[in-house]
Parts: structure tokens; sequence; C-alpha cells
């Protein structure tokens, strides 16, 4: 069971740093988009 929450707990902690990294990502690509708005509605 301590194992199981170990896992859980890491690919949480993955998923996270994924998802911000990702919203850096679409940040950064924002000016370069047709319509901006559309890409900080994305961002956010």
């Amino acid at each position: 069971m301590e194992e199981y929450k170990k896992q859980q707990s890491d690919r949480l902690l993955f998923l996270g740093v994924l998802l911000f990294f990702l919203g850096l990502v679409v940040g950064l690509l924002i000016p370069m988009m047709v319509n901006p708005r559309m890409g900080l509605t994305t961002h956010l």
C-alpha cells in the first residue's frame, strides 16, 4: 500500500510539472498565433 502511494504521488507531481511547462510553452507561442485571444484562453 505504501509503494502504491509513492507511485501515485510521483505521478501526480510529474503531471503537475508537465502541465506547468505546457502552460509556459503555450504562453510563449501566444504572440505568434493568428488569433492571440484564443491563445490566451488556452494559456489560462
